[in-house]
């Protein structure tokens, strides 16, 4: 089993590949999709959003990956 630690860094990141994949996705669907919980998956998502990687949008509730996302490929290089 993972630590906790790097098991919520896991979580966080199968959301941002969740919301890339396939971006406007609400609490309840992401959590459904990932076998979450719907408090884990909020929680989760104020992180991000405070980090500036996800925003809600006011209209419809759901999440999308902000441009900041980008930034995490800064430096990449191809293998």
């Amino acid at each position: 089993m993972a630590t906790p630690s790097l098991q919520s860094l896991e979580r966080g990141l199968s959301i941002l590949k969740a919301l890339n994949t396939a971006p406007g996705m609400g609490i309840d669907s992401l959590s459904t999709l990932l076998s979450l919980s719907r408090g884990t998956t909020y929680r989760l998502l104020e992180t991000l959003r405070r980090g500036g990687y996800v925003e809600r949008e006011n209209v419809r509730g759901k999440y999308v990956v902000t441009d900041r996302v980008l930034c995490l490929s800064d430096g990449c290089r191809p293998i």
